[in-house]
């Protein structure tokens, strides 16, 4: 009926409605339709109208009119469609039953036969190679058919054909998905011509896979006639290398999104908020996808949220960097892919983007002008979301089949379950315990942690904040294992991402064994006997073989997706790891202005990143940018940092902590993994437009994608999940907020005492630091002190710029300016960083003395605790 629709509103514009209808003709001729089932649908056709239309609308007159419309369109048509006595479709009966008779086999070894399939369209097409990762590695034919990714993909291309195969009796559901896959495939640079390639590829595999006596000569012509069949379908959306090319998204599309977008951008937290708002008022089944979808909070106030606002922020601002992109959908294509293994891991799946859709359309209907988001501006964005949609939902998959290779049992889960009440009240205890154990009976995986190579003895190694901080993500990372164990589609991606990040810090599959015996040591030692009984331990070591197993899965093959007993290789090759050190002499000659370059084309193509930066705040144009004292300096401390991760790049051990570190602390000023394609657009430009382009070769800008790559994965674990794998929430989880919140509400009533009792108890305990403040220097003892005038005013003050961070732990990019400033002016008074930890000391024991156990609960310590690690790190930076 659509079809028809569009058919009526072409009757004025014949020389847009004949091909139209020709091409239709020529489809349904592939389908096996006829000319002579023509009469029967118009007939068809005529009694639904007269059946559904009242008879004042559908009269005798218009009756006619439609009868004779569809003459015309019946003309049409059969024009490209054959005559009855001609030959019938593509595909006869008998090729049916051939093709389908060969399936049965085919399926029960799809993998090898798909394998099969890549090595061989690889080796005898290689101009073909560059559009797959894998036709990238220069493989020799064995170890290619051995690759992880080839036998993935292989095996998917396989189940497409089967899909084709069974739904042969059903043209409209394969030419659907065929079209589909056409569309798809263009985006990544197959073509028409490509075909012939494939189908040899294919027929090669077959023949070699298959008995002689199934794939005869007639079975051989029956696949042949399948894939022309596929190859005319799939061309249909996918235009000729000849032709003007302008991929899935015509030029008129690009223009109308990005001018709409200049608009939608100046209002992108509110547009981000209604989004979700909606999202998640319509699909209550994705309302637990997210923290605040859990609250139960009516639209208006969940429209309010600061969470909800954060991320629909942070969403309008990756949609953003992808409309900046159009021009370019090749450099977008691993961007999106990449999203959408990232969300798959959160438990998003390809179904969720209708929801989506219809969320950012009412939206921009919702607080956009009619005038700006016009009919045709909305069907520009339909097509630019499809080709998004498409393309995350490559590497999102609903994991069916790795769920079910591994299953953990209703008894395990429960006893794990039951047990975890009781770990979970002493989470940094038992990690401190575990990590201590790991690193004293395992001397060679010391050197993976920063706190392992200190060699301090086990006492004082269990104290370390580093090492007690890293136990307590890694027992809490445990806790959401457990807690999703009833939804393994759902963890086991998490743990795939785990196993892939681990890698990269020099984890492997061997480690294994010493960490589940440190994690049970951990909890023998911690729990009681009745609770971590023989079964309960059994029970744990099930759930730890099925994270083993799937994280193994990750971290066991080489980035040339060959197993670790063939090559031992590091993610990083040594031909990349040349490659950029080589090109990096050439870059330290002129940091400065190569930093400048960089950071005025990020701002200049990303305007939503300008609040990050003071300088990006200032509105320059970009040669006044360039020369700004700020951005300069800005410019030339990052690419002193990415010298310093090139020039460690034989030692990912040691870089690893130095990039985690830097990704937790850009975390506090805003910066989130999405930011990181827009970074290294920026440098790649800036590096070619600074270099000679025999340095900067097509070879070493290939070499530096990779190692920026290594650099996005390892800065983005520590900016991108809190540590119970929720959505972010930012450097402080929404728990510790409330609860900091709801006790400074109690603090803040007795704020002149309790800053008085702060600032005597911390000059008490550090003689030291009394030279500091003018009262300090008084002989008279604390419990006096605490009355002394200028030291009640002083600890006011310290008390409100409490507050006034408390206020302003929902925007940490307002607070961080403000703590900063705070921070050097201190350091001129003679404050220091290392003074910190005696002042949090001296304002825990005031606050456990001046407060209830009630109101200052162990919780609450925990959430103070926290705040204040955030607030001593941005205020270090100031001092530095």
């Amino acid at each position: 009926m659509e079809t028809i629709g569009t058919a009526v509103e072409t009757l004025d514009n014949p020389g847009k409605l004949v091909p139209f209808l020709k091409d239709l003709g020529a489809r349904h001729n592939a389908y096996g339709t006829k000319p002579e089932h023509f009469k029967p649908l118009a007939e068809a056709l005529i009694f639904t109208l007269k059946d559904g239309l009242p008879p004042k609308v559908f009269t005798a007159e218009v009756q006619g009119a439609w009868e004779n419309a569809l003459k015309v369109v019946a003309e049409l048509m059969s024009e490209a469609m054959r005559s009855d006595d001609a030959d019938v479709g593509p595909m006869s009966q008998r090729d049916k039953r051939l093709v389908r008779e060969c399936w049965k086999v085919i399926q029960k070894d799809m993998v090898n036969l798909g394998a099969a399939l890549f090595v061989r369209l690889l080796e005898k097409s290689p101009p073909i190679q560059n559009l797959f990762t894998f036709g990238k590695l220069n493989l020799s034919a064995e170890k290619l058919k051995r690759n992880k990714d080839l036998r993935s993909h292989g095996q998917r291309v396989m189940s497409t054909i089967g899909a084709v195969v069974m739904g042969l009796d059903d043209p409209d559901i394969i030419a659907t998905i065929l079209e589909d896959l056409g569309a798809r495939h263009q985006m990544y640079g197959a073509k028409p011509e490509h075909f012939p390639a494939l189908v040899e590829a294919l027929m090669h595999s077959l023949k070699n896979g298959l008995p002689p006596k199934l794939f005869t000569p007639e079975a051989q012509e029956a696949w042949q006639n399948l894939m022309k069949m596929v190859a005319t379908s799939m061309s249909k959306t996918m235009r000729s290398g000849s032709s003007e090319d302008e991929g899935p998204i015509s030029s008129k599309n690009k223009r109308l999104v990005q001018a709409s977008w200049k608009i939608m951008e100046k209002d992108a937290v509110n547009l981000g908020a209604v989004l979700f708002a909606r999202l998640l008022e319509k699909n209550p089944s994705i309302q637990k996808l997210f923290p605040f979808g859990k609250l139960n909070l009516p639209p208006d106030k969940l429209r309010q949220n600061p969470d909800l606002r954060a991320h629909g922020k942070g969403v309008m601002e990756t949609i953003g960097i992808l409309v900046a992109s159009l021009d370019d959908l090749k450099d977008i294509v691993p961007t999106l892919k990449e999203l959408g293994a990232r969300h798959n891991s959160y438990g998003a799946k390809p179904e969720h983007f209708p929801a989506l859709v219809e969320a950012f359309m009412f939206s921009m209907k919702t607080r956009v002008s009619a005038e700006v988001f016009t009919a045709e501006v909305q069907e520009a964005w339909r097509n630019v979301l499809k080709v998004v949609d498409v393309t995350m939902s490559t590497s999102m998959s609903s994991h069916s089949n790795g769920a079910s290779d591994v299953t953990i049992s209703p008894k395990d889960k429960q006893l794990a379950q039951g047990s975890w009440k009781f770990i979970q009240k002493d989470l940094v205890n038992l990690g401190a315990s575990m990590f201590v154990r790991l690193l004293e009976k395992n001397p060679g995986i010391r050197k993976t942690f920063s706190f392992g190579r200190l060699n301090l003895p086990p006492d004082k190694l269990r104290q370390n904040p580093d090492l007690r901080a890293h136990g307590k993500g890694v027992m809490l990372t445990f806790g959401t294992l457990v807690s999703g164990a009833d939804d393994l589609g759902k963890i086991i991606p998490m743990m795939e991402d785990l196993g892939a990040r681990h890698k990269t810090y020099g984890a492997k599959p061997a480690h294994f064994p010493a960490i589940v015996e440190a994690f049970m040591y951990s909890l023998k030692k911690g729990l009681s006997p009745k609770i971590f009984t023989p079964d309960v331990q059994e029970a744990w070591r099930n759930i730890l073989s099925v994270v083993a197993v799937t994280m193994g899965s990750t971290m066991s093959s080489d980035e040339s997706g060959v197993s670790e007993e063939e090559s031992t290789a590091s993610p990083i090759s040594p031909k990349d790891k040349q490659l950029v050190q080589n090109s990096w002499k050439f870059v330290q000659k002129d940091l400065v202005n190569l930093g400048a370059v960089m950071f005025v084309r990020l701002l200049e193509k990303n305007p939503s990143v300008q609040n990050l930066f003071s300088f990006g705040k200032l509105n320059l144009p970009p040669e006044k940018l360039k020369q700004n004292p700020d951005l300069r300096a800005h410019g030339k401390g990052v690419m002193e940092t990415i010298g310093t991760a090139v020039a460690g790049l034989d030692d990912l051990g040691r870089i690893v902590p130095i990039l985690e570190e830097v990704g937790a602390r850009h975390k506090i000023y805003g910066a989130r993994p999405e930011h990181f394609p827009a970074v290294v657009e920026a440098l790649m430009y800036s590096l070619k437009q600074g270099l000679s382009p025999n340095v900067f070769t097509s070879e070493t800008q290939e070499a530096w994608r990779n190692i920026l790559k290594v650099v996005d994965v390892t800065m983005s674990r520590t900016m991108r999940l809190d540590e119970n794998g929720n959505s972010e929430e930012g450097l402080i989880s929404l728990r510790d907020k409330r609860l900091v919140q709801k006790s400074w509400k109690v603090m803040q009533k007795d704020s002149v005492n309790l800053g008085a009792a702060l600032f005597a108890r911390f000059l008490d305990r550090n003689p030291s630091i009394r030279e500091l403040f003018p009262f300090g220097k008084s002989s008279v003892p604390p419990q006096m002190l605490k009355h002394n005038s200028d030291l009640r005013a002083h600890g006011k003050g310290v008390m409100e710029t409490i507050g006034t961070a408390v206020d302003g732990l929902d925007d940490l990019g307002k607070i961080v300016p403000i703590l900063k400033d705070l921070g050097t002016r201190h350091n001129v008074y003679g404050a220091k960083p290392e003074h910190f930890q005696p002042l949090v000391d001296a304002f825990m024991y005031t606050m456990r003395n001046g407060l209830s156990s009630k109101e200052f609960t162990p919780d609450v310590q925990d959430a103070w605790e926290n705040i204040w690690k955030v607030l001593a790190e941005v205020m270090s930076n100031g001092m530095e």
